[in-house]
């Protein structure tokens, strides 16, 4: 039996026990993931080893067993090559986060690799080119027949790792249904209210619409942000309190996806304000709220500036600009047009973003031709834009 080696984050094991209970999912498409991988295992052995937060492992299915070593674990070589002992030796490897160590010992056993990534290779430091130049020196050993990456900016990025035009995919998720923006939502509801979904980090943006808030409500403008999600949650709250702003930020913790849309139609604008120094494709929060007819705020993350027009699909603001950020709310807030414009703009615009391969499309073409010699490759290859 041909066995497979899936490599991600994300604790598929609790996932896996959380579906089978009939609980819901937390991100976009997660329960078609599990799922596809769970039928995989009636027709080959599968190993899925995760980055997480505790040492353990577990069998799921008689096919089917999950691996979890600490994330740290995976930046090391001879922690790589002790866990990989342990765990029977795959014939095809998918690897969905670019861990160089990783890609390292599947190109040292000359394992044929799709690499399936959602992050972008944009060199905007010294320090993300080094990284860059050491992740390429490794793809040159690796038997690959594509690397794909979640979104057309982040796969056109790939081209900083030296992947050749033919084998850069942009995969995408299942495409959103666009909604008709809510009827009598208007530019001056009182308190304007704000939505963030993601994790809570510090390059993500978080703390900067925290201390917005602050900034808007000390000029008088009575403004509120729910904030979904988990991270740094206590060093958060403790900068909300900080800023006295406890009655106006609420973080939500982990929300159901079911939940994200109906929390952005029911707010009135989202922020997505990632650093650059955040190396994401392009994060399902721009698709979510682009559905749901919510007025867009995003920092000028090269991923976002590539996809999106300022004032026609989203304001803009510069990375960690606080002020800016601030204004930005201003702007909706006293320009009913602008709103419009924004709430407007994304039935249209979510079209433009789908690359029309997905998940399963990519996985499939891959086992059953690891090589890629029937040309799939190509077929699924970025086409040039017109």
């Amino acid at each position: 039996m041909t066995r497979i080696l899936f490599f991600q984050f994300g604790d598929f094991a609790d996932a896996f026990h959380r579906f089978e209970r009939g609980e819901a999912e937390t991100y976009r498409d997660q329960r078609t993931s599990v799922a596809k991988v769970v039928s995989l295992s009636e027709r080959y052995a599968v190993d899925v080893v995760v980055c997480g937060h505790r040492e353990h492992q577990e069998q799921l299915l008689p096919n089917l067993r999950c691996w979890v070593s600490p994330e740290s674990r995976f930046w090391q070589r001879q922690a790589v090559r002790d866990l990989m002992q342990s765990i029977p030796e795959p014939d095809l490897f998918v690897c969905r986060t670019p861990n160089r160590v990783m890609l390292d010992w599947a190109a040292s056993r000359q394992i044929r690799t799709l690499g399936m990534f959602a992050d972008t290779f944009e060199p905007v430091s010294p320090r993300v080119h080094l990284a860059n130049w050491r992740l390429a020196s490794v793809l040159k050993r690796l038997p690959y027949p594509a690397i794909a990456n979640h979104g057309r900016p982040a796969a056109e990025s790939l081209q900083f790792l030296g992947i050749p035009p033919e084998k850069r995919i942009a995969w995408d998720f299942n495409p959103l249904s666009p909604q008709k923006p809510p009827a009598g939502k208007m530019a001056a509801n009182t308190p304007f209210r704000l939505f963030y979904a993601g994790a809570l980090l510090e390059s993500k943006g978080v703390g900067d619409i925290i201390q917005a808030v602050a900034e808007l409500r000390k000029s008088g403008v009575d403004v509120q942000a729910n904030l979904a999600g988990k991270g740094e949650n206590e060093r958060f709250q403790r900068l909300i309190d900080e800023l006295q702003v406890s009655d106006a930020v609420r973080l939500l913790g982990l929300i159901p996806l079911t939940e994200i849309v109906p929390q952005m139609r029911a707010h009135d604008a989202t922020v997505v304000g990632t650093h650059h120094c955040y190396a994401e494709g392009l994060p399902n929060t721009i698709f979510e709220a682009l559905s749901a007819a919510t007025p867009l705020i995003v920092s000028d993350h090269p991923v976002f500036t590539k996809v999106l027009k300022p004032n026609h699909d989203a304001l803009f603001f510069p990375e960690k600009n606080v002020a800016s950020l601030a204004s930005a709310v201003r702007s909706l807030i006293s320009d009913p047009s602008l709103y419009r414009t924004l709430m407007e703009a994304g039935e249209k615009t979510l079209a433009t973003l789908y690359n029309g391969v997905t998940f399963d499309n990519l996985l499939d073409s891959f086992l059953e031709d690891p090589a890629g010699s029937n040309g799939w490759p190509a077929r699924f290859a970025l086409k040039p834009v017109p």
